[in-house]
């Protein structure tokens, strides 16, 4: 009886290590460093956009000495590399102020002003009680003393739709108002926005424009090659499994599908405590379509919806920048189309493709 009492000791302590294994394993990680993974990260090395950032560093470099320099119009798809670009430029731009933002977010006048008055001053001017005449004399007030001069990007200009006009006057003409203030305005946009611009604005705007095409197959390829070296451990993604989620990244014009999909994939390999990503923790699409694009999409009739109102339905489960960065992942992956509603302000009408 001794020796199956030493057998049954065996095969439970046995057991146990290998539990105690797969826990040990659970706790490891495949992330080398997962912010490479981020849609806001910026890469060590920026491939394919020497042209552009080229361009762009020659148009700026006036600037430097606060000496006037040139308009840009930065037209590309999503995900074509214009916002890192822009991080890019003004981190290698000494001398003038650079500001970038988000005209998604900061879709008025007194938001965008308010947003450049925070990065010269230092903070936000409060939401009443303030003018925009006021925010414009604490601005230029301090550039001219300072005699600095002001880069400003709008990226994703589009969303300011019926300000947009006003925006980039009251930018480009400030030397008027306050002889001796340098700007120039770096408008970003998938679309050619020229067409939308009042005569007088176009007329003082007259930006060099410089295209972001969509990447090659290879190119996305390589992308993600370099993102994947970034931010996994060795060995943890094959290249013909990268080369899988490459091709339904470029099918979808997104390659920010494909930089999801490898996180999502460690993520689920990590669950299971595999050393290494297999085809079935690959989940395509999942990752062109989330959970919070598919749940935003079911409550979009066919007919259409202002976004307003579209809002309404979702308000309780995220809040309004959330909600307008899901729908631009929506317009991003064609599932949706956005156009600006006439005389209601900042609303648009949303409906599916």
């Amino acid at each position: 009886m001794t020796p199956k009492r030493l057998g049954i000791g065996c095969f439970i302590f046995c057991r146990i290590s290998m539990e105690m294994k797969r826990m040990l394993l659970a706790e490891e990680t495949l992330f080398r460093d997962e912010e490479s993974f981020s849609f806001d990260h910026v890469p060590d090395v920026f491939s394919f956009r020497d042209n552009q950032l080229n361009a762009m560093a020659a148009a700026l470099k006036p600037a430097k000495r606060n000496r006037k320099a040139a308009n840009l119009l930065l037209i590309g798809g999503p995900a074509t590399g214009k916002t890192t670009a822009v991080k890019i430029i003004f981190e290698q731009l000494s001398g003038p102020v650079c500001v970038r933002i988000n005209s998604e977010i900061a879709a008025s006048p007194y938001r965008v002003f308010s947003e450049i008055h925070r990065k010269i001053l230092g903070f936000l001017p409060p939401d009443t009680g303030i003018s925009l005449p006021a925010i414009y004399d604490k601005i230029f007030g301090r550039l001219l003393r300072e005699k600095k001069y002001l880069v400003v990007a709008l990226d994703d200009v589009q969303y300011l739709l019926s300000d947009m006009n006003k925006v980039l006057y009251d930018l480009l003409r400030a030397g008027e108002s306050y002889p001796g203030a340098g700007v120039s305005v770096i408008a970003v946009t998938d679309k050619n926005i020229m067409q939308k611009l009042d005569d007088k604005v176009r007329s003082v705007f007259q930006p060099q424009e410089i295209r972001f095409p969509e990447y090659t197959a290879e190119e996305t390829f390589q992308i993600l090659k370099q993102r994947r070296d970034a931010g996994l451990y060795p060995g943890v993604l094959e290249d013909s499994l990268l080369r899988e989620i490459a091709a339904a990244a470029y099918a979808k014009h997104d390659i920010r599908l494909g930089i999801e999909a490898v996180r999502k994939a460690a993520v689920n390999a990590e669950a299971e405590a595999s050393p290494s990503i297999e085809r079935k923790h690959i989940v395509l699409e999942e990752a062109s379509l989330p959970k919070e694009e598919s749940e935003l999409l079911a409550f979009i009739p066919a007919e259409g919806i202002k976004s307003g109102d579209l809002y309404a339905h979702v308000e309780e489960k995220m809040g309004y920048t959330k909600f307008y960065r899901v729908l631009q992942r929506l317009e991003a992956a064609g599932a949706i189309e956005a156009e600006a509603i006439r005389g209601a302000g900042n609303s648009r009408l949303i409906k599916k493709r």
